[in-house]
């Protein structure tokens, strides 16, 4: 049976009894369901943005690769090799 959590003057949320039963590993006494939930989804932003540094770094990278400035795995295994012998 699913368990609906009521936040006030926000939204409801129904839970499956599975992902209950892993907040409230969460969970303690002190500690609310929205604080858990507030505390989950400000990591997953904070994993899931994207700084201005590293969105020019992936386009540089981008940039390189069409522009044909990178070796294959092999390629750079033979590379290894060659500098070993």
């Amino acid at each position: 049976m699913n368990k609906t959590i009521i936040m006030p003057d926000a939204v409801t949320v129904t839970l499956s009894p599975e992902i209950v039963r892993k907040l409230d590993v969460l969970k303690d006494k002190d500690t609310s369901y929205t604080d858990i939930l507030t505390r989950i989804i400000d990591e997953a932003y904070e994993d899931a943005r994207v700084t201005d540094e590293e969105r020019q770094e992936i386009l540089d990278a981008l940039a390189e690769v069409e522009a044909g400035y990178f070796f294959t795995d092999e390629e750079v295994k033979a590379m290894i090799e060659r500098k070993l012998e």
